[in-house]
């Protein structure tokens, strides 16, 4: 069976007109924001909190994009939004959830990572868990009501919101967990970073 035609997917925009013109810079600006990340969540946390937040959000893009092929969703400036808007979400959850850890491994005692990061993600399950819930069924209403024009961009974020929070979780502690970030050197780290008591 060929692909549906651009009138007769049930995810048409109606934005025949677009279509992304060959960027040789595109590739440059992609590092550009892939370096930002990592830079960003190296000065916060440890390289390998930036490592496990770029894999997770690889892996959150990549099956965002495999339901997009898979149900012939027309790819416009519409998908493209949620495509960021998705890499947005998920790294703001994956924050959240390293923040936790990163704080965990200052006041556990604890002195096994794995325990560590089941501790800190059990205490956000919760937050992360109602605010994902919250998100999802306010872009569901979209997708179900909004009508045709938005539902592709409606469907994606559907996607992309599922997708993101069980990353966030799972998928990015556990990557933290088989780069082997070590709590002793991140303790003596910390020690050093913080501001002397008064």
């Amino acid at each position: 069976m060929g692909r549906m035609g651009p009138r007769q997917g049930p995810f048409h925009s109606g934005l025949e007109g677009v279509y992304f013109s060959d960027d040789p810079f595109r590739p440059v600006r992609q590092r550009e924001c892939g370096g930002v990340i990592l830079i960003y969540v190296s000065f916060r946390f440890e390289w390998r909190f930036a490592i496990a937040s770029i894999l997770a959000l690889v892996h959150d893009i990549t099956i965002a994009l495999g339901a997009i092929a898979l149900f012939q969703v027309d790819v416009n400036l519409d998908i493209l939004a949620a495509i960021l808007t998705i890499l947005g979400y998920s790294l703001n959850d994956t924050i959240i959830v390293f923040d936790r850890i990163r704080e965990g491994v200052e006041t556990s005692k604890e002195n096994e990572l794995e325990k560590v990061v089941n501790e800190s993600v059990s205490q956000t399950l919760s937050r992360t868990t109602l605010t994902s819930l919250t998100t999802f069924f306010v872009v569901l209403t979209l997708f179900l009501f909004g009508g045709e024009i938005i539902n592709g961009f409606s469907f994606t974020l559907l996607i992309g919101i599922i997708v993101g929070t069980y990353s966030s979780i799972f998928v990015a502690a556990s990557l933290l967990v088989q780069l082997n970030f070590s709590i002793l050197k991140s303790m003596i780290l910390y020690s050093f970073l913080a501001p002397a008591s008064l």
